[in-house]
């Protein structure tokens, strides 16, 4: 029998696939089921939808950071983000094709869903609304530019980036 995990990078990988020569729009459940090699019943126990595909990749990728983020506490906010980069660029392929299929605003929400509270301001939805914004318009923009800045220049830039914002003016 095959694991979950299996099945959904079946799927992942399917509707990964499927996104490069179609539009995501234009891409039926059956054909995703089709290319990884299960039926619909499987894919409808698995997810809801097309987009649940890709969000429960993006947030298993996420989490991994997450977990290595709580074992590095000692770690200054350039090695952390720095690691962040590292996954980004390990997982391209996704955001890039994501970005390619016109779902910027589904991406969006799976940062800001994912994006942790600052304990400095609480649970200030504004200033995580705007703090996600910029992280993901940095990302964004470094993806579509080529990602030609090591993960760790990245790092630094947003380090900068984030100080700068946070300047008082």
């Amino acid at each position: 029998m095959k694991s979950n995990l299996f099945t959904k990078e079946c799927f992942y990988n399917a509707l990964i696939q499927l996104m490069r020569i179609k539009e995501f729009d234009s891409i039926q459940i059956s054909e995703i089921c089709e290319v990884a090699g299960y039926n619909r019943s499987t894919f409808y126990r698995t997810y809801k939808s097309k987009i649940d595909v890709l969000s429960d990749k993006f947030t298993r990728e996420l989490d991994k950071y997450k977990k290595m983020v709580e074992q590095t506490k000692d770690w200054t906010f350039v090695q952390k983000i720095t690691e962040f980069f590292i996954l980004l660029r390990a997982s391209s392929d996704l955001f890039i094709t994501m970005h390619n299929s016109n779902l910027d605003a589904s991406m969006y929400d799976m940062f800001y869903n994912l994006y942790p509270f600052d304990d400095k301001f609480g649970e200030d939805v504004y200033f995580k609304k705007f703090r996600t914004a910029g992280v993901f318009q940095v990302v964004l923009t470094w993806f579509t530019s080529g990602m030609k800045e090591s993960s760790q220049e990245m790092a630094e830039i947003l380090e900068r980036v984030m100080n700068d914002c946070n300047a008082d003016y």
